[in-house]
């Protein structure tokens, strides 16, 4: 008991029971001028009374930031992942040859950017894939001209075999050869294909 330790000549502090039976903070010291002891003593419900209040809050505070950070974490990470996942639907619809998607450029920063980049790169594409098949479209007709007219033929077989090959590829109603004369005139008379 502090008030005991006081009264034999010894100071110090702790936590004890007083009289009621309740845990206190104590401080006791003997003073001994007077031959006595005292001692200043608080409930320690009292006493940490305000480091509760502050623990209390301190865990509010804490779980209210978890739950922002959550939520912040949540819409970055959506932020992100919607238009990667775009992009991904978008690159497999491509894949499958759609050369007509286009993504939604909706920002302004990397993966705005991105998005620009991409529509560039399918342009790119686009552009080389036209390119491709027009040079397989030429050389496909030019090889099927090149055996329609194979063999020795005289100026008029050649030129009717010719623009019937060239109307039948290029599915036209009608096609005509004109030749020139020795003096460089045109025939009247072309050769017609229907």
């Amino acid at each position: 008991v502090p008030i005991q330790r006081a009264v034999m000549g010894e100071s110090g502090d702790g936590i004890s029971v007083d009289y009621r039976g309740h845990q206190i903070l104590a401080y006791w010291r003997h003073i001994p001028q007077l031959d006595l002891g005292m001692v200043i003593k608080i409930d320690t419900d009292e006493a940490y009374q305000a480091v509760y209040a502050l623990r209390r809050q301190s865990i509010y505070l804490a779980a209210i930031l978890l739950v922002f950070t959550s939520i912040g974490g949540w819409l970055i990470a959506r932020g992100l992942s919607r238009p990667l996942r775009n992009l991904t639907r978008v690159t497999e619809k491509i894949v499958q040859g759609d050369l007509e998607q286009r993504l939604k450029v909706k920002r302004s920063d990397e993966i705005g950017q991105l998005a620009l980049r991409f529509n560039d790169m399918v342009d790119s594409l686009k552009a080389a894939t036209r390119d491709t098949e027009d040079q397989i479209w030429l050389k496909t007709g030019l090889s099927r001209l090149s055996d329609a007219i194979r063999g020795d033929l005289d100026k008029t077989s050649l030129g009717r075999k010719a623009i019937k090959e060239i109307a039948t590829y290029l599915d036209a109603q009608v096609g005509a050869v004109y030749f020139t004369n020795d003096m460089g005139s045109i025939n009247s008379d072309p050769q017609t294909e229907e």
